[in-house]
């Protein structure tokens, strides 16, 4: 059997798509973190590295590699974008739905995703877009250790849902904050375990 490790990140905290100085310092240290806690469990560092094409996703994949010491080429891949990026993003009126739910319930806009019906049918989309992607690089990829940064709420959440088997994305209780990460091991491309958060 051939085992696969891969590491989902969400991006780091930004300011109009951009991390701000305090998010590249804690991703600096999450990479250092990141790479001690790979040697204790045996597991080699990451040799392909992939992300949202969006600048925040880019930067934090980018500021945790150079935390790792382990500087290797970055690839984009729009099934790991954000709710405006992908096969099924969010149309006018979501997001302008989303805003309105967001206020009304004085929630977040991840806690409004994953519990309001009215996104269910995008979601669950998202989730299954989210899934093939993550497949195929781990196809691509078998035996290596994979490097990911990716979005909550309308991605991460819905996408690690239906590795698990979920049918409908907002059964899962999983919600990923801002530069947590979780380690998902395949076998012959099946996920096995998730552990999150690992830091």
């Amino acid at each position: 059997m051939t085992r696969t490790h891969l590491l989902l990140v969400r991006h780091l905290s930004h300011e109009r798509n951009k991390l701000s100085m305090d998010s590249l310092r804690l991703g600096f240290s999450i990479g250092k973190n990141l790479r001690k806690l790979l040697e204790e469990l045996g597991i080699p560092l990451p040799s392909f590295a992939q992300t949202s094409p969006q600048p925040r996703a880019v930067e934090t994949l980018l500021i945790i590699l150079h935390g790792m010491d382990n500087m290797i080429p970055i690839f984009s891949d729009v099934g790991l974008g954000d709710l405006l990026l992908g096969e099924y993003p969010f149309s006018q009126e979501d997001l302008t739905e989303l805003t309105e739910r967001v206020a009304a319930n004085n929630s977040t806009p991840e806690e409004v995703l994953l519990s309001d019906p009215f996104f269910k049918e995008v979601l669950n989309l998202r989730g299954l877009e989210g899934a093939h992607a993550i497949l195929n690089t781990i196809r691509r990829h078998p035996g290596e250790t994979i490097l990911q940064c990716s979005h909550g709420g309308s991605r991460i959440e819905a996408t690690l849902a239906k590795l698990q088997g979920y049918p409908d994305v907002q059964e899962t209780k999983l919600r990923f904050k801002t530069g947590d990460i979780a380690l998902l091991t395949f076998e012959d491309c099946v996920l096995v375990t998730t552990e999150y958060p690992i830091l």
